[in-house]
């Protein structure tokens, strides 16, 4: 209701920095792409490039497609909401936000890039698209917003992803087994 998301639309999320490395200008591209879908871009944080895309937006009339909502404290409420994480970044780290819609069981599409291959299996426990490939973003929301089974099995293979590679628990028992050989 906040936002004016309508119990139909399909609530695409992403977090983080709103700059170009993260992939500002490749969200709006994809959503103008995805402009006579049921779906709604959220997009939590700040960043150097917020006021230039918020034009972006306005002139491309993506207004009811794209909501900025700045900085949240509260955002375990995003992700809750959420019904497909995107990240379209062209240079991460570990990407703790995928890290974070994993815990929240929300299905990703993202770039395929090394920090984010860490993470996503192309068709495993998510959709990697190359970075400047809005058309495949595109596709790969629509997929993956159609196909319950899909995104059921992405929950499960993220959540399982994170237990098994980051849980403190499996970390002990691998350094464990390691050092006992």
């Amino acid at each position: 209701k906040l936002f004016n998301i309508n119990e139909n639309e399909k609530i695409i999320l992403f977090v983080g920095l709103l700059n170009m490395r993260k992939g500002i200008d490749i969200i709006i591209k994809t959503a103008n792409l995805l402009k006579n879908e049921n779906v709604k871009f959220i997009l939590v944080g700040d960043g150097p490039e917020r006021k230039k895309s918020i034009d972006i937006v306005k002139n491309l009339k993506l207004n009811g497609k794209i909501v900025f909502v700045g900085n949240r404290l509260d955002v375990h409420n995003f992700y809750n909401q959420a019904d497909l994480f995107f990240l379209p970044s062209r240079g991460e780290g570990l990407a703790g936000v995928l890290m974070e819609a994993m815990i929240y069981q929300v299905p990703i599409v993202t770039s395929n890039i090394a920090g984010t291959r860490d993470l996503v299996t192309n068709l495993e426990n998510g959709l990697l698209c190359e970075t400047e490939n809005y058309r495949c973003y595109a596709n790969s929301i629509k997929r993956l917003l159609s196909d319950k089974d899909l995104q059921y099995e992405f929950k499960q293979k993220g959540i399982e992803r994170i237990k098994a590679k980051f849980l403190w628990e499996s970390n002990i028992k691998n350094f464990e087994r390691i050092y006992l050989k």
